[in-house]
């Protein structure tokens, strides 16, 4: 995963801390902000906050600072200014404001040294440093996007801008397309600048709601827990929070729905333009903005993915990579769907259906299983990922894999539907997963195979383990009949189980050719499992 650059989500940067967040990012402007002062004077890209700080200031602060009796200590009548210069915030705020940024709190309050530039007021940067003054000019981190934008469209205004410059009127007036227009839409992101602006105020109150929560409860073996009212609490603050910005913007659902696929969009073109910095800073974005439609609405992820898909989103794994829960709930039912057709050809009498695929997963889902998604996923990157394909973390996903099939067994075993089922789901069945499959399946056909083939499912080392495994792959015997596929299918899985618990090893073939053959038996052993159970109707209470 690419790192956040840092000082994104930052609300308030000063014109050299911005301009370090954009060459952290590859967005490459000019080191001593001559860039972002011409973006000012062309009206493309404005500052947002502006702090002068008069001549008379400088030379008090100056003297105060050089002493080190009295170094940092405030300047009497000059407490406006010394709060905006070392963020303090305005005395005594409300219980809201005191969760804002302190120069959002000033700007209420009107502080007479923060000030917002306007179209029509700019001067050269120079002037403002006249007669020993200083200035400091503040952007939002989402004007990043605004400023790649330029970078990306206009080149020739964003680098060369003196060629434009020099031109005759004549030939200026048929240059025109080479200069951006400030209303254009790459510029204004889509025209939801309102919106980027209400979401970075929005992640000032959330973070600090959340620090104003936490500190204040005790810490235990190192880690803060909130108790169910706590939590309760908690929720509901962050959901008036985000009404309150909602309103305060005067934002609707729609408009924020809408907001949320323009930037989708946008980190989409990112991705296809392989700037991965800026494509991680909007991950972090939409996952606040998905947080902040969640508390206004009440909706779920899934429910607000699927008010996406009926707003026209092609793609809608584009939002749901958004939430790792999302992603491996996805992973699962994508690989139960892709190997229901091999499952098909092997178990025709059992067949696995996608309604099958989403209950099984619901089910999973539904009690302490929550490694075997994980263990898939997981497995699943490792495989698709040349970074991460190395034999050990191989062996930890498929250690995971086979054993938590295991605890699927056993859960699966425990039911029954008689008048104690419930008393009962959690009585282990066996000690190991042979005597689990045995007590389940009882009665079955293949079990005489299965139970005559025990010799192949143990061994004393990992390469005894490989030479089973390999001989089931082969063995005509286990073709003979789907009874016997069935019995093949458990002793691979069995194989899987013992040899990932027992032994540590990085035998080539179990992580090479073999690998795919064992995955596929457990999901597959999964699947069967899951149908033998439903057809003998130990999952009622699922179904209802």
């Amino acid at each position: 995963m690419t790192e956040l650059p840092r000082g994104y989500g930052r609300r308030y940067m000063t014109a050299h801390e911005f301009s370090s967040l954009c060459s952290e990012s590859n967005v490459q402007i000019d080191s001593f902000n001559k860039d972002l002062e011409l973006f000012e004077k062309e009206h493309i890209l404005l500052p947002v906050a502006r702090v002068v700080k008069p001549a008379e200031y400088v030379s008090l602060r100056r003297g105060l600072d050089e002493q080190g009796d009295t170094y940092g200590q405030p300047l009497p009548g000059w407490d406006d200014l010394e709060r905006l210069v070392y963020s303090k915030g305005v005395p005594q705020p409300s219980d809201e404001e005191a969760l804002w940024h302190p120069f959002d709190q000033e700007f209420k309050y009107e502080n007479q040294f923060l000030s917002r530039p306007l179209k029509g007021t700019f001067q050269p940067w120079k002037l403002y440093w006249e007669d020993g003054q200083a200035v400091e000019h503040y952007y939002h981190y989402w004007q990043i996007h605004q400023v790649y934008a330029v970078l990306e469209r206009y080149p020739i205004f964003a680098k060369y801008n003196w060629i434009l410059q020099n031109l005759t009127d004549k030939v200026h007036d048929r240059m025109t397309y080479l200069i951006p227009e400030e209303s254009e839409p790459a510029l204004t992101i889509g025209g939801k600048t309102l919106g980027y602006d209400a979401l970075s105020f929005y992640i000032e109150v959330y973070g600090n709601e959340r620090w104003r929560t936490f500190s204040h409860v005790p810490e235990i073996e190192g880690i803060k827990r909130l108790n169910e009212a706590q939590y309760e609490e908690y929720r509901t603050r962050q959901e008036g929070h985000a009404k309150s910005v909602a309103a305060r913007w005067g934002l609707s659902t729609d408009y924020l729905i809408e907001f949320l696929l323009e930037l989708l969009d946008l980190r989409a073109h990112y991705e296809d333009s392989e700037r991965a910095k800026l494509a991680e800073g909007l991950t972090s974005d939409l996952r606040y903005l998905w947080v902040m439609i969640a508390n206004i609405t009440g909706q779920s992820f899934d429910e607000i993915s699927e008010v996406l898909g009926q707003r026209g989103l092609i793609w809608p794994t584009r939002f749901r990579a958004l939430e790792e829960g999302a992603q491996i709930q996805d992973c699962v039912k994508d690989y139960f769907n892709r190997l229901r057709q091999s499952y098909a050809e092997k178990f025709p009498s059992s067949p696995f259906s996608e309604q099958d695929a989403n209950d099984l997963l619901r089910f999973v889902l539904s009690l302490d299983l929550v490694l075997l998604p994980h263990a898939i996923y997981e497995l699943h990157k490792t495989l698709n990922d040349s970074r991460r394909r190395s034999v050990l973390s191989l062996y930890v996903d498929m250690k995971n894999l086979s054993t938590s099939f295991e605890y699927f067994v056993r859960e699966i075993a425990g039911k029954s539907l008689d008048a104690n089922a419930h008393a009962k789901r959690n009585q282990p069945r066996g000690n190991t997963l042979r005597p689990l499959v045995r007590s389940l399946m009882q009665g079955q056909e293949w079990l005489a195979l299965f139970e005559s083939s025990a010799e192949l499912g143990r061994a004393t080392s990992p390469d005894g383990f490989v030479q089973n495994i390999a001989h089931l792959l082969s063995d005509p015997v286990f073709c003979a009949s789907e009874e016997n596929e069935v019995a093949r299918l458990f002793l691979l899985v069995e194989n899987a189980r013992n040899v990932m618990v027992h032994f540590y090893t990085v035998e080539d073939r179990l992580f090479g050719s073999l690998r795919g053959d064992l995955f596929t038996a457990v999901i597959h052993a999964m699947m069967y499992t899951w149908r033998f159970a439903k057809g003998r109707g130990l999952l009622a209470d699922i179904e209802r």
